[in-house]
């Protein structure tokens, strides 16, 4: 992994775990709750003689609540501080002094800080809580959309296009490699991470991606994830090519070895007729005449060139089965087919008229 220095993409930011480390409140939200604490001090300070101390207390606490699940813990506990401040300021006779005339006002105020502390942690855990769970659900949602893709692929160049756009689009990476096929180097500025796509011992490729910042350690399970789905992919499409292959190669096996016991027969009688004919030639050569011999011969020479094609036959089944021979698929005339099947039979039985079965 390489580390770069570089900004931070808003909406990349949103993935984070508020766990990871509470991220520092901006001034301008700063800002927002001083003035809400102020605005409710004005109206409190108008309405001191009406309300009493345990009224304002528990508008204070609201408040603290209120910022506390919107903002974090670090604003609320601020809040909490500068609301006690004002209520024993502009609220607490006597009025404009941090003096306290009755001693058990004093004790209320303690309750109250302490019960507006545990108010603002509580009131953060439940905002953690809840970005915790739209962080988790936002998860399972490009998981299952990344799955559900993945299973719908039987080529590894689309599973290698779909880990590069879920990788840009919902983890908002600069730049998603996949090498060694993409030999371009990585961009200049932020973070670079290198996992391999393993699946088992069997490492496909290795993917690079580029981030604008560092990523947080629940970010960097997502993008192992990811990774980790891609490769059971990649892992799933070759196990159904081999399955693919093995079939192809059983049901090839299969049919050579049906050929071979249809063909058995015919390989068997060019063989036996050219024994037969070469067995009359030297054992009745004396007796023979010429003409018989001519004629044992001739049917020594049309047998051996019919073995010959049958062999050729088989040879080119074989060749097409491996994939070394191409199918030239065209229209023939059954009338030019015929006429040479019935010149066939004739040179082997010398028959002129022969009945074909379609």
């Amino acid at each position: 992994m390489m580390n770069r220095a570089g900004k931070t993409n808003g909406a990349f930011e949103r993935l984070k775990h508020t766990r990871d480390g509470e991220k520092i409140p901006r001034a301008s939200t700063f800002f927002i709750v001083v003035a809400a604490i102020a605005g409710v001090t004005v109206v409190s300070t108008l309405m001191r003689n009406t309300l009493t101390l345990a009224n304002f207390t528990m508008i204070y606490l609201l408040l603290v609540l209120i910022i506390a699940i919107r903002t974090g813990i670090l604003l609320a506990s601020l809040a909490a501080l500068i609301s006690l401040f004002c209520i024993n300021f502009f609220l607490v006779p006597p009025y404009y002094t941090l003096l306290v005339a009755d001693p058990r006002e004093v004790l209320d105020l303690l309750v109250f800080l302490i019960v507006a502390v545990i108010a603002g942690r509580l009131g953060a855990r439940v905002r953690e809580q809840a970005h915790e769970a739209r962080r988790r659900a936002r998860e399972q949602e490009i998981l299952y959309q990344l799955t559900r893709a993945f299973n719908q692929l039987m080529h590894i160049e689309g599973v290698y296009e779909v880990l590069t756009r879920v990788l840009r689009a919902d983890m908002t990476a600069i730049q998603v490699d996949i090498l060694p096929h993409t030999p371009d180097a990585p961009p200049e500025g932020g973070t670079v991470y290198y996992l391999l796509l393993q699946a088992g011992t069997r490492v496909y490729a290795t993917v690079r991606a580029a981030f604008s910042s560092t990523l947080s350690p629940s970010q960097f399970a997502l993008l192992n994830a990811c990774v980790s789905q891609a490769a059971m992919a990649l892992q799933r499409i070759e196990l159904t090519e081999q399955a693919v292959k093995s079939r192809q190669f059983e049901e090839a096996d299969k049919l050579k070895t049906a050929i071979l016991q249809a063909v058995s027969h015919d390989l068997r009688t060019p063989i036996t007729i050219i024994k037969t004919s070469a067995s009359n030639l030297r054992q009745l050569h004396n007796r023979l005449s010429e003409q018989e011999e001519e004629e044992i011969a001739e049917t020594i020479e049309q047998e051996t060139d019919h073995l010959d094609t049958l062999v050729g036959n088989l040879l080119e089944m074989s060749r097409l089965q491996a994939g070394a021979l191409s199918l030239n698929l065209r229209l023939n005339d059954l009338e030019e087919i015929a006429g040479d099947i019935a010149a066939h039979v004739y040179q082997r039985t010398r028959q002129e008229r022969i009945k074909l079965a379609c």
